[in-house]
Order: structure tokens, then C-alpha cells, then sequence
């Protein structure tokens, strides 16, 4: 079944537990709402569509989600444009994204803050920037300003075709196995760091550092900063970075960067490769 423009979005602010399978949902605006305003909530979209949908194609304010054999696509830059977001909520949010499909989303593809995410077996691709340039991340983590963490894991995924950065870690951690982070476009505007494959780096507000393990992965045909370390704890193994160009700036094209952050030089980088 289809759920049209009518309805502006489907929420789950009263059920403990909901689950929707083989549903098209298109030209709403948060498309797939979920908040645990009343309590705890899970819920799952199975074998479905998203697409089109003005704010998020899948958001979840608190509580469990997971989005499974799905695709959430051509979410538009009405507002926010991300095609997946966890944000903490009254609790933390837990997500899981497996064997699915985010492509053509603005912003963010899939937007981990101050909550928890799986990304398994997905597809995360074509992630376009604002009209000013900025952002146009595949995957992202991120703290919020009162130290709240976030905690990513992405596994067996491909992440292509960002605007901006591949996989981009601040202040929180990060897991990336089995995955290919390859082809980022930055487009006119962009800023001078996009293009890169995976950056980790310090929360700018909060200082709170980050922690990234990589392994068994592929970083290709980006440009500036395949891997980028910024003042995080990184660990790199048996990975294969290769194919990093200077940006149009004609600055860096390095593989791997590991670097001081320089609003806080007394706790420096560490990396092990």
C-alpha cells in the first residue's frame, strides 16, 4: 500500500512496537517518523520505498529503528534534505540500516547524532551538497554541544559519489569494515577539505575527541585527504587507500593525513597503520 501527500508523514508516538512491510511512501515530508515522546517505541520498514520526501526520508527521534531491504531516495533540500537521521531524543536512538538503499539525498545520507547506528550491507550513494556548497556527506557522526557521543558502525557497504566527505567521524566513534568508500564530487562552492574518503577529527565545540578503527576497506579515487586523522585515536589495517587527487585548489592529495588539532595542541594525533 501507498501512503500519499495527504498525509504528511507516518508517526509512532503511541505504539510500543510497529512494523510496516512493502510500503510506498513518497511526497511527504518527515516520510517515516518516529519519537519516543511517550516512551520507548521501536519500529521497522521492510522491503519498502521512500522517496521524494520534503524534510528526511526516515527520521527517528529516540527509540529502535531499523530499515531493512529498503531504498530512501530523492529526499529534497525543502528544509534539511538528509535521507536517514538518528538524533537522541528523551533516550538515545538506536538504528539499524541493512541491505538498503539511501541515494540522492542533500546534506547527510544517513545522520548518526548523539545515537547509535548499523550500517550493514547498504548502499549509501550520491549525496548532494546545499546550494551554498556545503555538506553533501555520505555517512555521518556526530556529538552534540554537552558531550553526548555518537557511535557508528558501517560493514560490508559501499559509500559513493559524495559531495563532501565519504564518512566523516567528529567526536564520536566510528567502525568501518568490508566497505568501499570511492568517487567523491565535490561540486562548485565546496570547501576546500571536500572530496575526501573518510575524516575523523575533534568536536569543534565540545573538544571531544573521536575514535576511528578501519579495516579491511577501500579508499579510492577521491582528492585532498583519503583518510584524514584530526586529533582523534585512529586504527588502520589491512586497508587499501589509493588514487587520491589534489582538489581544485591544487592542495594535498594525500592517502592518509594524521594531524594535530590546532585548537588543542597539547593532546595530539594518534594513528596507528
Amino acid at each position: 500500500w501507498a501512503v500519499r501527500p495527504a498525509s504528511p508523514q507516518i508517526a509512532f508516538v503511541y505504539w510500543t512496537s510497529v512494523s510496516l512491510d512493502r510500503v510506498w511512501i513518497h511526497d511527504s515530508a518527515d516520510a517515516f517518523y518516529v519519537d519516543d515522546a511517550f516512551g520507548a517505541v521501536s519500529a521497522s520498514l521492510r522491503r519498502s520505498l521512500v522517496e521524494r520526501s520534503s524534510q528526511r526520508g526516515v527520521a527517528v527521534f529516540g527509540g529502535r529503528v531499523a530499515v531493512e531491504q529498503s531504498v530512501v531516495r530523492d529526499t529534497q533540500l525543502t528544509t534539511v534534505g538528509e535521507g536517514v537521521l538518528v538524533q537522541a531524543f528523551i533516550g538515545r536512538g538506536d538504528l539499524r540500516v541493512v541491505g538498503s538503499v539511501v541515494e540522492r539525498s542533500h546534506r547527510v545520507g544517513v545522520f548518526v547524532f548523539a545515537s547509535d547506528a548499523l550500517v550493514e550491507g547498504s548502499v549509501i550513494r550520491d549525496t548532494y551538497a546545499t546550494a551554498s556548497g556545503q555538506l553533501g556527506r555520505g555517512i555521518a557522526v556526530e556529538n552534540d554541544p554537552f558531550g553526548e557521543t555518537g557511535a557508528l558502525t558501517v560493514r560490508g557497504s559501499l559509500v559513493e559519489r559524495s559531495a563532501d566527505i565519504g564518512i566523516f567521524v567528529g567526536g564520536s566513534s566510528g567502525v568501518i569494515e568490508a566497505t568501499r568508500i570511492r568517487d567523491q564530487q565535490p561540486g562548485p562552492g565546496a570547501l576546500p577539505t571536500a572530496g575526501g574518503g573518510i575524516d575523523a577529527v575533534r568536536h569543534p565545540e565540545s573538544l571531544d575527541r573521536a575514535d576511528l578503527i578501519v579495516r579491511d576497506s577501500l579508499v579510492v579515487r577521491g582528492c585532498g585527504l583519503g583518510i584524514d586523522v584530526g586529533a582523534p585515536d585512529a586504527l588502520i589495517e589491512r586497508t587499501t587507500v589509493r588514487a587520491i587527487e589534489p582538489c581544485a585548489d591544487q592542495l594535498h592529495g594525500r592517502g592518509i593525513n594524521v594531524q594535530d588539532d590546532p585548537l588543542n595542541p597539547q593532546v595530539p594525533a594518534k594513528a596507528t597503520i
